[in-house]
């Protein structure tokens, strides 16, 4: 006659008793593994005969439908009398106290800010939202693909713009060379009186790629 194992339960599995037992569930492991925590008992391991009674399942873990009480799958044994050191100590929380407000706070509310009319603190969601909308003016109302396009263009037309502005740095540059070098071999040649008409001409022809408006005044300032 094996006896229920639960503490302070003294059932033993008689007819007429009037009770289930049920063995405690080793083809399911982790399922056997709460039924031994819910039993509380320290340093006791069930064995193949160790069983429960019906007293400590709820009755919605029973399935009475057959001619055999089962228990339905993954019930645990929940219904226990444990001595007082292995109760629970379930403390109720104290519920919140109620927060007072101050009366002058409700008074500085009921009255208009700068002598203004006094208006309704309960806004509808339109007017909400046409007033966040003049408030923050930099939120962006397009969809995020739009605005990803927008500044993808804006970022080719930079770099457009970088490209060219390098290129014509980069001809100035080579302009202002050539400009230097032309200016020393038109004052050497005025030094040595040698500039002639035939010899501006060439000249011109040499640094053909010197704008012809720097070339004239150049020419124009050689001495008489």
């Amino acid at each position: 006659m094996p006896a229920c194992a639960a503490i302070n339960c003294t059932k033993r599995q008689i007819r007429g008793c009037g009770k289930t037992f049920h063995l405690f569930p080793f083809s399911r492991p982790d399922v056997l593994q709460k039924w031994v925590v819910n039993v509380k008992r320290d340093k006791w391991k069930p064995s193949k005969k160790s069983v429960l009674c019906s007293d400590h399942f709820d009755d919605s873990c029973f399935d009475r439908t057959g001619q055999t009480t089962r228990l339905r799958e993954n019930s645990l044994p929940t219904i226990f009398d444990f001595p007082t050191h292995l109760q629970k100590d379930e403390r109720k929380r104290k519920p919140p106290k109620p927060r007072s407000f101050p009366q002058e706070a409700l008074v500085n509310l009921q009255e208009p800010l700068d002598n203004t009319p006094s208006t309704s603190i309960i806004t509808s969601p339109s007017k909400l939202a046409a007033t966040t909308g003049a408030d923050h003016t930099y939120a962006v109302t397009a969809s995020p693909r739009s605005v990803k396009r927008k500044l993808d263009s804006v970022h080719d037309n930079l770099c457009s713009v970088k490209k060219k502005l390098k290129l014509t740095q980069q001809k100035s540059r080579r302009c202002r060379r050539k400009v230097k070098s032309l200016t020393t071999v038109v004052q050497a040649l005025r030094d040595e009186q040698l500039l002639s008409e035939n010899g501006a001409d060439q000249l011109a022809k040499t640094f053909s790629d010197v704008p012809s408006g720097i070339m004239e005044r150049m020419l124009q300032n050689k001495s008489v």
